[in-house]
């Protein structure tokens, strides 16, 4: 008997081992069940908490379907999200609240680009991944790079790459800029112009606007490009921004004599809802990370797209902005990464995130190993009134691919740490 009883307590002994090695460090056999969670840093209060708040949603329901089928790994998910205020020292502070109180495995979010530059490193410090579904700031995925961060939609010189191209196409020789005075604007001027006057030499900088963000007075701004008379005008606004800048031009004639290309933001579901009619369609092209309503198809016309859509209008009782979707995709890359790492493990969380492919309602996106930028296609169009929609749909459109919109890795900065 006491053979037997030897055998079996060594045979316990066994299981105990075998188990405790396939946890991760610092886990036990009962905390294996314990929630995955997902930090989000969104904007929540202030005069861009209407648009920040979109972001939340998008992540809620993807969490929300999810822990339908199951979880991740058999585990629930569980979603916490904290103000940025759209300030890099709020934005280090909740950061360091999610992971040091709230205990997240990751975080997900940030649409500011000087506030993503410091929770980067706040990131890196504490070994934990984060997933920017925003802010396009390129130098995230250029020079400041690092191996615990990937990004899940466009940077700027995505869109401004797509632009330049779709650009240097058409007449237009005399250009104006007008963009906020910080990180986003003028990473995505510098890398649209850069990117022209190399296909097209002869183009000619007639005037620079940089007003701060969320500017409420625009007409300095209007009057200095109206005065330089350019042929077309590169627009970095977004979000009220934009909204507010169309709606003083218009009373000037801008648009009698001026085409404008209002770049990442031009599309933003918000501002075309907010707008309208006001848009001056004949002379307003627009790019956006999502806006999928075409008059005549979604883009992309796929089930996942519409069954996304449908499910956020039952949920919320509206259409989508582009940054609901961009995180409720990066919700499921975290699930992708995770399913394919078979842990929580985070180097080898990182491994499986480089090179990875998934689906996501705007189409198929894919993480290039090298700097953990997301390569997929960028959507430029003109809005007209729609029969479909009860808001201005695209009626003429042009999609470049994410291969061509994308800069070569060597040219991007990015040395992985």
């Amino acid at each position: 008997m006491r053979i037997k009883t030897v055998k079996r307590f060594t045979a316990v002994l066994s299981i105990i081992a075998f188990l405790s090695a396939s946890l991760l460090p610092g886990q036990s056999v009962a905390q294996d069940q314990s929630p995955i969670k997902i930090g989000g840093l969104a904007i929540l209060s202030g005069p861009l908490s209407g648009y920040g708040k979109t972001g939340p949603m998008g992540a809620e329901l993807a969490v929300k379907e999810i822990n339908a089928k199951g979880g991740i790994l058999g585990r629930k998910v569980e979603y916490i999200v904290r103000d940025d205020e759209a300030k890099p020292d709020t934005g280090v502070r909740q950061a360091r609240r999610l992971i040091l109180e709230d205990k997240v495995n990751f975080l997900i979010g940030v649409t500011s680009s000087a506030v993503l530059l410091a929770v980067m490193e706040i990131a890196k410090e504490n070994k934990t991944i984060l997933v920017g579904t925003d802010a396009a700031t390129a130098r995230a995925t250029g020079e400041k790079c690092n191996k615990y961060f990937f990004r899940t939609s466009n940077n700027a010189a995505q869109d401004s790459r797509s632009a330049a191209f779709i650009m240097a196409e058409k007449p237009y020789k005399k250009w104006a800029v007008i963009a906020p005075d910080y990180e986003y604007g003028h990473s995505m001027w510098d890398n649209f112009i850069g990117t022209l006057k190399k296909l097209k030499p002869d183009v000619e900088v007639v005037a620079e606007a940089w007003p701060k963000l969320n500017a409420e007075d625009y007409s300095p701004y209007i009057t200095q490009v109206l005065q330089a008379q350019p042929e077309a005008v590169f627009s970095a606004l977004w979000s009220a921004g934009n909204i507010n800048f169309v709606k003083q031009a218009k009373p000037h004639g801008f648009f009698d004599k001026i085409q404008l290309f209002a770049i990442g933001a031009g599309l933003m579901y918000e501002v075309v809802k907010t707008l309208g009619n006001e848009i001056p369609f004949d002379k307003y092209w627009g790019s956006s990370r999502y806006f999928p309503f075409a008059e005549d198809k979604l883009i992309p016309d796929t089930p996942k797209n519409r069954e996304f859509i449908e499910a956020y209008k039952a949920a919320y009782g509206d259409y989508p902005e582009y940054i609901a979707e961009e995180t409720y995709a990066g919700i499921y890359f975290i699930k992708a990464m995770v399913e394919k790492a078979g842990s929580l493990d985070v180097e080898a969380l990182i491994k499986a995130g480089e090179g990875l492919s998934f689906e996501a309602p705007e189409g198929t996106k894919y993480i290039r190993p090298e700097d953990h930028q997301v390569v997929e296609d960028v959507v430029w169009g003109r809005l007209g009134p729609s029969k479909k929609y009860p808001f201005p749909a695209l009626v003429e459109y042009l999609i470049v691919p994410g291969s061509k919109a994308t800069p070569p890795v060597e040219e991007t900065g990015c040395k992985m740490q």
